[in-house]
């Protein structure tokens, strides 16, 4: 099997990784989800037209990581919480600040990256939930399109032989933005905010195939008939994804 290094670098150049094909496979696609420089592995890149892996897999561009004009946003994207504290003594009002960059406020920029520390303390000096970046997205629609990273599959991939440990790994990660979700929802944020696409939170958990999350949206009233900009309910998505299980509870919930 290839060294961890031979596959972080094989990322960057076209086509599936022999090592990762069976299990992961990992193919090129042409990222335009955020127009703000990314740092990856030493890598600087901007997203527009940069080669990367399979977002449906491996994670969007967005996760790779992202470098924020606003001090605030950057120290609650790399979970300093610390900072945020001090940031937010000097001046209260930058806890609802929007970054130039794509819009993110504090809240946004901590749930993409599922820091419930973060998100913990912002909510308690009383952040406002419901602002949206420039795609329309509230910290909600991010929360539940958090996937794994390149390197989280990675690490699993490495640990799995050894005691399941990767398995125990994936399923604390899971755990972690369970948690982070109930919270925003028990904190108020709009279960059925729709961004500029039209799609609800249910949508993307439909999108993802997200067992675990679906039925959480479903009980804080998540409504799956309502229809995004392509016409497409989260119903609609569940139908074509095949995803059974989910379709039942939503039909069922409704």
């Amino acid at each position: 099997m290839s060294s961890p290094k031979s596959l972080l670098a094989d990322i960057r150049t076209p086509g599936p990784h022999p090592a990762l094909s069976s299990a992961l496979h990992v193919p090129v696609y042409r990222a335009a989800e955020d127009p703000v420089p990314l740092f990856y592995r030493g890598l600087t890149v901007k997203s527009r037209g940069f080669t990367g892996t399979d977002p449906g897999l491996l994670g969007s561009t967005e996760d790779m990581g992202i470098l924020y004009s606003e001090p605030i946003c950057q120290a609650a994207y790399e979970n300093d919480l610390d900072e945020v504290q001090l940031l937010v003594e000097e001046d209260h009002k930058v806890v609802n600040v929007k970054d130039s960059f794509g819009g993110d406020t504090p809240l946004i920029c901590a749930c993409r990256k599922s820091n419930i520390k973060v998100v913990s303390y912002l909510l308690s000096m009383k952040a406002n939930i419901n602002l949206t970046n420039d795609k329309g997205r509230t910290c909600l629609h991010y929360a539940v399109r958090k996937k794994f990273t390149f390197l989280d599959y990675l690490l699993i991939v490495i640990l799995m032989p050894v005691m399941l440990i990767g398995y125990f790994i994936m399923i604390s990660k899971t755990k972690q933005n369970e948690r982070l979700i109930r919270l925003l929802l028990a904190a108020g944020v709009s279960v059925n905010a729709r961004d500029s696409e039209g799609n609800t939170a249910l949508h993307y958990a439909c999108k993802m195939r997200s067992q675990s999350i679906v039925p959480i949206l479903l009980e804080k009233g998540a409504d799956p008939w309502i229809k995004n900009k392509d016409g497409e309910t989260s119903v609609a998505i569940a139908e074509r994804l095949k995803f059974n299980k989910i379709l039942h509870l939503m039909k069922k919930s409704s």
